[in-house]
């Protein structure tokens, strides 16, 4: 369960309800602290660039640091890409994988809009529903559209092997201290939308003065919690 929590980290969103006036930046780098309870847990890397035919690629490196390497010592990659079609982030492409441990893991997901497809690797081919998201992009969306209203909403998930449906919903505004500074921020909270006993909850603090880039994030699993700091940025 451990192992699984540092994971869910790298997991940061849904679908935001309303349009944000601010764009994407050509290139962004935000460095994570992860902690489990109290404990230093590992590092988190995640990029993005835009490319010279205006979609974006997007880069996640995730390092189990302290005690977590006790758990594994797997280093976690997600790799991906998104075009912004209407003011709306659209996955075109997400690829999870990990090296260095004994078991290999490595999925991936292609999104064809124009047949309505997401093709896995596994060979599973699945309807795209509108509004879709992978774990990758989730993130940006959320930038580029944060959640407002106390309205709950639904989105539609994509992993690099399944598909599932979240709940998510504005819950608060708030200054978050972080050690890369304290933010003005707005608070986000989803979960799956037909959880189990041991689903994840996940809260997000979006720095509303800095186009919403997550600036904290904690994962509740049971008893167990897991937190993400910004440590720093660059490209803002």
């Amino acid at each position: 369960m451990k192992t699984r929590l540092l994971i869910l980290l790298m997991v940061a969103g849904g679908v935001p309800a309303t349009p944000a006036s601010a764009d994407l930046p050509d290139r962004l780098e935000l460095n994570y602290s992860m902690l489990y309870g109290n404990l230093t847990a590992g590092t988190s890397s995640r990029t993005l660039e835009r490319q010279a035919d205006g979609s974006y690629r997007h880069v996640l490196h995730t390092t189990p640091k302290g005690m977590a390497r006790m758990f594994t010592k797997a280093e976690w990659f997600e790799e991906g890409r998104f075009r912004i079609v209407e003011n709306q982030v659209r996955p075109l492409s997400y690829l999870k994988y990990r090296v260095g441990a004994s078991k290999s893991h490595r999925h991936s997901a292609e999104f064809d809009w124009e047949k309505q497809q997401i093709r896995y690797s596994n060979g599973n081919n699945l309807p795209l529903p509108p509004a879709t998201q992978d774990q990758g992009s989730l993130l940006f969306a959320l930038m580029l559209n944060p959640p407002t209203g106390t309205q709950t909403h639904s989105v539609n998930l994509s992993s690099g092997k399944k598909l599932a449906a979240y709940d998510y919903r504005y819950v608060r505004s708030e200054d978050v201290d972080t050690p890369a500074g304290r933010f003005k921020s707005i608070v986000v909270q989803w979960s799956p939308h037909a959880p189990s006993d041991d689903s994840e909850r996940v809260t997000a603090w979006l720095a509303s003065d800095k186009n919403h880039i997550p600036v904290k994030l904690v994962t509740q699993e049971g008893n167990k919690t897991a937190t993400m700091l910004l440590q720093s940025q660059k490209g803002l």
